[in-house]
């Protein structure tokens, strides 16, 4: 169960900081793919019932939750520090691409020796962008799917792999399916548009 008091708190600081960006041409707030994360990941975690410690299920879903704000917002990290604990800072800081989204080489090599808690986090983020791909390709266009949004998931989906789990293995598995799924639905939906 994740601790709602510090979920509201977390939630509020991602509305607020994510409140001026936009997803799919201006269609969606940012901050609901945020949440989206956070949820996809929650699911897995209650689903394939492998955490022990409530308080790293929480922490899971609050870096979740906050994954972009120090790559993509003026939020100040000792803030988030200070408020969730060094965990959290820790996650997000790993889930950060400093050299941001068009220089990938550091970030993959980054993600791919990152804790599997990061992985956990990474491949929820990368299944709802995968999603919202897939049922916003009239927003986005198919040409910018494939040439830009494409190579960034499947070099994703290269360097996080089931073998890179030894402790969360299921939840692991359950997230590589959903993002299986998820390409599969992105991959049909850009038959279409050809």
């Amino acid at each position: 169960m994740i601790d709602p008091v510090k979920r509201r708190s977390m939630l509020e600081i991602v509305q607020k900081y994510h409140a001026p960006q936009w997803r799919n041409k201006g269609r969606i707030p940012y901050w609901h793919h945020c949440l989206s994360t956070a949820e996809i990941l929650d699911d897995a975690i209650c689903r394939m019932n492998e955490f022990e410690d409530a308080s790293v299920a929480t922490d899971l879903y609050l870096a979740a939750l906050g994954h972009d704000l120090y790559e993509d917002t003026q939020v100040d990290p000792t803030e988030i520090k200070k408020t969730f604990g060094s965990r959290v800072d820790e996650w997000i800081r790993f889930l950060t691409n400093e050299e941001g989204d068009d220089v990938r080489e550091n970030y993959i090599h980054k993600i791919g020796s990152a804790p599997e808690e990061v992985k956990l986090i990474k491949l929820a983020d990368v299944t709802d962008n995968t999603l919202s791909c897939a049922y916003g390709l009239h927003d986005l266009g198919a040409e910018w799917v494939r040439t830009k949004y494409m190579p960034h998931m499947e070099e994703m989906r290269g360097v996080i792999t089931v073998d890179r789990f030894q402790t969360y293995i299921r939840t692991a598995t359950l997230l590589l399916q959903n993002l299986q799924f998820a390409r599969e639905r992105l991959e049909n939906n850009l038959k279409k548009w050809s």
